[in-house]
């Protein structure tokens, strides 16, 4: 496939000797070679900048680049800076121990490129254990998506108010979507617990443009013991940290006002939209102020809005999981 776009990868690592070598090698031997990758790593203990420095110099790769970060700037704003470094018309994100099919970039570029309004474009993906074996997506593990019919589905702004409902590392992103990300100041408001930089990158693409779903397994997902989405996994099964709630809801609905702040994105809102973020900030303000005074009179206010939590990950259920986490985190901290 003959392409004459500029192609980028950005890949932010921590810690991942274990598994970076095997994304590595399934980025290099991809079908269609990407012209671009930059590797940032964030204060690694380990050995991942010494076998990354020996995979570019062992493979003589003179458009790969490793950066050092000085000072650990933790996932979205290591991601935003690379975003940021990244030169490429088109830019894929990857985690460090992900292993990607090799039709990858092919296949998604080849869509990009024949839609020029899709700003934003993420792939279906499977699971993979530490040994490399597709296995059964874990229990409590969200916004997993193994449909593999080939279907490519838009999505809208409405689904992604309050929630981060696609993967960075599946997404191929347009370099002017980025640009637009940085004039604004969500970067820097980011909270790594409720919101993180997908959600920056996906819902602004959907009032710049288009956000699309590629109903393809293009990616090996990886699940084990040490990586950021167990992390988020522990999280989401109710780690009994209240100032870290408060902290994200804080963030979130600081990047949600951003939304409507920043003319260069409230004025690309519908009226619709607008309302459904005035009505999430409103409701994380309900969230927050009761787990800054937990009273009975707070929590029923919560309890009676019970359906409003759906709004993360789109179920009820999940959403119910979410609200007793609020009432778990109080009591655990009365406790404390």
């Amino acid at each position: 496939m003959k392409l004459k776009n500029k192609i980028s990868v950005v890949i932010a690592t921590y810690n991942g000797e274990k598994y970076i070598k095997k994304e590595l090698d399934s980025i290099q031997n991809q079908t269609l070679t990407v012209d671009e990758v930059i590797i940032g790593d964030d204060g690694s203990i380990d050995n991942t900048v010494s076998i990354v420095d020996n995979y570019i110099k062992t493979n003589k790769l003179d458009t790969w680049k490793l950066i050092v970060n000085e000072k650990n700037l933790g996932l979205a704003k290591n991601f935003f800076h690379l975003l940021s470094l990244a030169s490429g018309d088109y830019i894929f994100i990857a985690d460090q121990d992900d292993e990607w099919l090799n039709d990858k970039v092919e296949k998604m570029i080849e869509i990009m490129s024949n839609n020029q309004d899709i700003m934003c474009l993420t792939s279906s993906f499977d699971i993979i254990d530490k040994n490399s074996k597709i296995i059964e997506p874990p229990k409590g593990l969200t916004n997993v998506s193994i449909v593999d019919d080939g279907s490519l589905v838009e999505i809208n702004t409405r689904q992604l108010i309050g929630h981060s409902m696609l993967r960075g590392c599946m997404m191929c992103v347009k370099k002017e979507l980025i640009n637009t990300i940085l004039e604004t100041k969500i970067p820097d408001d980011l909270s790594m617990d409720l919101l993180c930089h997908d959600w920056a990158i996906s819902i602004i693409a959907t009032i710049k443009g288009k956000c699309m779903q590629l109903n393809k397994i293009l990616t090996h997902y990886r699940v084990h013991d040490s990586n950021t989405s167990l992390e988020n996994l522990d999280r989401l099964h109710m780690k009994r940290k209240i100032e870290r709630r408060i902290n994200g809801l804080e963030k979130s609905i600081e990047s949600h006002r951003d939304l409507l702040k920043y003319e260069l994105i409230s004025a690309n809102l519908s009226r619709e939209d607008f309302i459904q973020i005035e009505k999430q900030i409103e409701f994380e303000q309900k969230r927050l102020r009761y787990l800054k005074e937990p009273n009975f009179v707070n929590y029923i206010k919560l309890v009676i809005r019970a359906n409003k939590y759906s709004c993360y990950y789109h179920s009820f259920y999940q959403g119910l999981k979410v609200l007793l986490g609020d009432f778990i985190y109080v009591i655990e901290n009365k406790r404390g």
